[in-house]
């Protein structure tokens, strides 16, 4: 094993324990199986480490439900001039272990947080080190920060990273079996049921894929969007105002230039539980615009007179069709 697999090794038994005594919490959720299904996915160093980790918890709970006392031993009779010493080096023995046991919490002990958005919802986490995790409509990850790295699951959705870098405790993303390694930069991370898309805005950033039959890494540049998919990792370049655009969410509003009618449609649904509905024939149209992400009705009206489209308003749902 290298040095590099067996660092990996390490840090994923650490995080492992990590998760396994978060799992035996009575706060427990959905959200959280979420988040260790997605991190358990991310590599198979991560799932091997919790089995591993899991086995010796259970090993433990058995051995200590046994209670099997121990044999005693003869011990020779202590002087009363002994005594004292003794009892200062006990004190001196003891004192140490608690500084031990201090460092060594202090180095292993994690902050490891899930965070959720509900549709149309939008969440700022603040981290210690002045690093940012914006996250989109729809979006759960878990966020696990340690004395010696720094690591984000995203179970699903879309997030945007402004992270402040740190070369002796790196920023890692796990998000659909692919990993993305901060190297001082700006970008935003977007899961697809088909794949991943990630955006460079500033900075540096690799994409890895970990899996050994299709393993992949790409080093992105700024302005560079990655998408990866099943296939393999294609990466394009987009102009400043084409990115700009991705992140119009983050002040709450979406813009379309020159996009199909149905993938405007598709993206209003990802941030409201009211459904804009478009029939095939005219889902190839073109439109234009910028929208409050919640403005169903300006959008269906803009599409009605630019288009000269008929819009049915339903309870659930805003029907487009000719």
């Amino acid at each position: 094993m290298s040095a590099e697999q067996s660092i990996t090794a390490r840090v994923a038994r650490g995080q492992a324990a990590e998760w396994l005594e978060r799992s035996v919490a009575n706060d427990w959720g959905n959200e959280d199986q979420a988040a260790l299904d997605a991190w358990l996915a991310a590599a198979p160093t991560n799932r091997v480490a919790y089995l591993r980790v899991k086995a010796a918890w259970n090993k433990a709970d058995r051995l200590a439900a046994l209670k099997l006392p121990l044999p005693r031993k003869a011990v020779p009779p202590v002087s009363a001039g002994m005594l004292p010493m003794l009892l200062r080096l006990a004190a001196c023995f003891g004192l140490l272990a608690v500084i031990g046991l201090a460092a060594l919490s202090f180095m292993t002990r994690s902050q490891a947080q899930t965070f959720a958005t509900a549709i149309g919802g939008h969440k700022l986490i603040q981290l210690h080190d002045g690093s940012t995790i914006e996250l989109n409509t729809n979006t759960s990850i878990a966020v696990n920060v340690t004395a010696g790295s720094r690591t984000v699951t995203i179970a699903k959705g879309e997030v945007y990273f402004q992270v402040h870098h740190d070369a002796a405790r790196p920023f890692v993303v796990y998000a659909e079996g692919h990993r993305i390694t901060d190297l001082g930069t700006k970008f935003l991370v977007r899961t697809h049921a088909s794949g991943l898309e990630v955006a460079l805005i500033s900075g540096s950033a690799r994409l890895d894929t970990p899996n050994a039959a299709r393993k992949k890494s790409v080093l992105l540049k700024p302005g560079e969007v990655a998408v990866a998919k099943t296939g393999g990792i294609s990466v394009a370049r987009e102009p400043l105002g084409q990115l700009a655009d991705r992140l119009a969410w983050r002040r709450g509003m979406l813009v379309f230039r020159h996009i199909t009618l149905a993938e405007a449609a598709a993206e209003f649904n990802r941030y409201n539980s009211r459904k804009i509905v478009i029939s095939n024939d005219i889902a190839g149209l073109k439109i234009n615009g910028t929208f409050a992400k919640g403005s169903l009705d300006a959008f269906s009206r803009t599409a009605q007179y630019a288009l000269g489209l008929h819009v049915a308003v339903l309870d659930s749902e805003i029907v487009l069709s000719r």
